[in-house]
């Protein structure tokens, strides 16, 4: 069918302005595996060690001197000092049972610093500077709220924003891992600062992208309804030619979550299956197609692997073993590539080792 004449055309034109707008994506940290929905905590613990200047990491005041240029650079803290460091206390608790983010007493303030994530700033604050004036001994109390905007709330609280921590450190820490490179702790601050940055990425929206999206909505959506349907078509029409091409096959497929589409075979009674997923790859599309057999003897893997002829099929790709329940399920997974990415290929794929998978089910079981 030639696109260019088709009812497809307004769709394919559509897909073609889309391309522009694909989003770059984001450096991962490590910390995006480990502290996803527990954000203010972590934070806090990580802002405590990196800002004593005693503490194991070896980079001595880097992160002190970064923080303290944010917050001295506030216009009524111009040409005044934070001092040095003294101690640091975390989750301090007030005579209210009321708890501080994060307390730093250096020789010159008592500093109050509330890290806020997406949270609304209704803290107890006026709580923490009571309780703080009976540890002051006099030195200046300095209530700070650091949070993605940077604002402040509370009255007397002044606000500083993470991307500001995260510019001001950064130049001490370059200097610092030019000096020490060796340091193991490089690594872990350069990815707590990309994981400081990561809070601003719902923020720094693409209003290009975003007017597509609200201008061609309904079109998406109707390209979105024709892939589900078109995709349910082919996965029938395969299911059919199952049934009519093997003997006593009776297909029942399951959509899996993960974008996984099975076909079983009642007549085996068990959940051995032919299962197709079309993934993105380096790129592109890729329609793979994997068999799984539920619990086959190990003694009979090699027979299994002659019967689907993986030695002799360019289309084989590797095999593997996987266990679920407690071992109970023992999975021969072995995974296939269609050559192209066209409904032929697909479907001679699927049909060829549903068929051997026949074989393999009526004789070696």
């Amino acid at each position: 069918m030639n696109l260019a004449t088709s009812p497809f055309e307004h769709f394919t034109q559509l897909l073609d302005s889309a391309k522009k707008f694909k989003a770059i994506p984001r450096e991962k940290t490590f910390f995006d595996t480990a502290i996803r929905n527990h954000y203010e905590n972590p934070t806090t613990e990580l802002l405590e060690f990196f800002l004593n200047p005693q503490e194991s990491h070896e980079f001595g005041e880097v992160f002190w001197k970064g923080f303290s240029d944010v917050v001295v650079g506030m216009s009524t803290l111009e040409n005044s000092s934070l001092g040095q460091v003294e101690n640091l206390e975390r989750e301090c608790v007030t005579h209210n049972s009321n708890r501080i983010d994060l307390m730093i007493d250096t020789d010159t303030h008592l500093i109050l610093l509330e890290a806020k994530i997406y949270h609304h700033q209704n803290n107890p604050f006026d709580d923490y500077v009571k309780y703080a004036q009976t540890r002051s001994k006099d030195k200046t109390i300095l209530g700070l709220i650091l949070s993605i905007s940077g604002k402040s709330e509370a009255q007397n609280w002044f606000g500083i924003s993470y991307q500001q921590l995260v510019n001001a450190v950064r130049p001490y820490l370059a200097e610092q891992m030019m000096t020490n490179p060796m340091n193991k702790w490089n690594l872990f601050a350069r990815e707590f600062l990309l994981h400081l940055e990561s809070y601003y990425r719902i923020q720094n929206l693409d209003m290009n992208r975003i007017q597509f999206i609200f201008d061609h909505y309904q079109e998406i959506q109707e390209l979105q309804k024709l892939k589900t349907n078109t995709i349910q078509e082919v996965v029938d029409s395969i299911s059919q030619l199952l049934n009519q091409s093997i003997d006593s096959y009776i297909s029942k497929n399951k959509y899996e979550s993960w974008g996984g589409i099975r076909f079983y075979n009642d007549a085996w009674n068990n959940l051995t299956n032919t299962t197709l997923f079309i993934k993105e790859h380096q790129g592109g599309t890729v329609f793979d197609v994997t068999t799984y057999i539920l619990n086959l003897p190990e003694a009979l893997e090699e027979q299994a692997f002659s019967i689907l002829k993986c030695n002799d099929d360019s289309r084989y790709l590797n095999w593997k073993i996987e266990k679920y329940k407690g071992g109970t399920e023992r999975w021969l997974c072995i995974y296939w590539r269609a050559p192209e990415n066209n409904f032929e290929a697909i479907r001679d794929l699927i049909l060829e080792k549903a068929s051997l998978l026949d074989v393999i089910e009526k004789t070696l079981r």
